[in-house]
């Protein structure tokens, strides 16, 4: 909590103590629908998932693969590949810059696109949705 503690507070300028409160409510709220979805929700679904099986399916199946997309974006086209090389050859040689330039701009951006549609059909099969 304390890297939003204090992102908020630099950003902002906000009071550390309010911010502290605020975000201690919004994790305990965020963390009230898995709590719940053991026991109290447990037989709620919405479209064949569960509040659990949906939280997983987001987060697996659609958040991590969009996230690993963002970064080879920002790898490659925002900080630069050649950062990337700079980096490495402070503590070793690159033998195969040429390889991870390639691997990085086309390769696993094509493959993380067609694990993402995968589990899209996959969830529009098993869930019905």
């Amino acid at each position: 909590m304390e890297a939003i503690v204090s992102s908020l507070c630099d950003r902002f300028g906000w009071d550390r103590n309010k911010t502290t409160i605020c975000a201690g409510i919004g994790s305990f709220l965020f963390g009230i629908p898995p709590i719940l979805g053991y026991n109290v929700w447990d037989k709620a679904t919405l479209g064949g998932m569960t509040i659990l099986d949906m939280m997983d399916f987001a987060t697996n199946s659609i958040l991590m693969p969009i996230c690993a997309l963002l970064t080879c974006i920002f790898v490659a086209y925002v900080i630069g590949a050649n950062s990337i090389h700079d980096e490495v050859r402070i503590s070793s040689a690159f033998k195969r810059q040429k390889l991870f330039d390639i691997m990085i701009k086309y390769v696993a951006p094509v493959f993380i696109v067609a694990i993402l549609i995968s589990q899209y059909f996959q969830a529009l099969r098993n869930y019905k949705i």
